[in-house]
């Protein structure tokens, strides 16, 4: 397949403009220090960063993919997809919502500790993404229900500088209660407050309760990804 590439942070940046989603994803996901290169052709293009391991960001029905890339996250519905042998896939989505400038009204929330923070993590959702004490947490989100902490999640200024929702939870006695929509309905308060005028996630595909609240209060769907892991 015959590509082009782009190995400046601004040309991909410029390369992107006419796309908003596609530069939502990049904003966010690919931190100017950690760019390596975009490659694009008629059919798509594909991003790649460095990381622990690095990892690529390919989007469209065949996106351009070197044989060299171990870690990739492939736009559902690609052809490359089928084609690849892994050790690993799973699927997961993206979303994003813009902070509305009006309306966020209501009292503010009650603050909670991190050591209560902390303790409600491990004891309803113990595999939250982030935990007080970690340096990209901005504010965390608390609701409580008759003085209880019912639910939380965090705002993080990702390593892109970008600002992203992490370690949403709810009481577990508590779910399907609608505590989950009144913790992100404070996140976009708390964002507001911060100064912050948009908001991306990542959740996997078959978290299903968490996908509904997102949509329910109001975040829009950015991509949805196979990710894989080369034998």
């Amino acid at each position: 397949m015959k590509f082009e590439v782009i190995t400046d942070f601004e040309d991909a940046l410029d390369f992107l403009s006419d796309d908003s989603r596609a530069l939502r994803l990049f904003k966010t996901w690919i931190p100017r220090e950690k760019f390596i290169e975009l490659l694009y052709s008629e059919s798509g293009f594909s991003i790649y960063r460095s990381d622990s391991t690095p990892i690529a960001f390919s989007l469209g029905i065949q996106p351009p993919i070197r044989s060299s890339w171990m870690r990739l996250n492939i736009q559902r519905g690609a052809k490359a997809i089928e084609k690849i042998n892994s050790k690993e896939r799973s699927d997961w989505e993206t979303y994003f919502i813009d902070i509305p400038k009006e309306g966020l009204v209501g009292p503010d929330a009650r603050s909670r500790s991190d050591a209560e923070i902390d303790s409600f993590l491990n004891l309803h959702a113990p595999k939250s993404s982030v935990f007080p004490g970690n340096r990209e947490i901005v504010k965390w989100t608390c609701v409580d229900v008759e003085d209880e902490l019912a639910g939380v999640a965090a705002i993080c200024r990702w390593e892109s500088g970008e600002h992203v929702v992490v370690s949403v939870a709810t009481h577990a006695q508590m779910r399907g209660k609608g505590v989950g929509l009144k913790v992100m309905e404070q996140t976009l308060k708390v964002a507001k407050q911060e100064s912050i005028s948009s908001l991306c996630l990542g959740v996997v595909s078959d978290n299903s309760p968490a996908i509904k609240l997102y949509e329910k209060a109001g975040w829009k769907p950015l991509f949805k990804f196979t990710n894989l892991e080369r034998d």
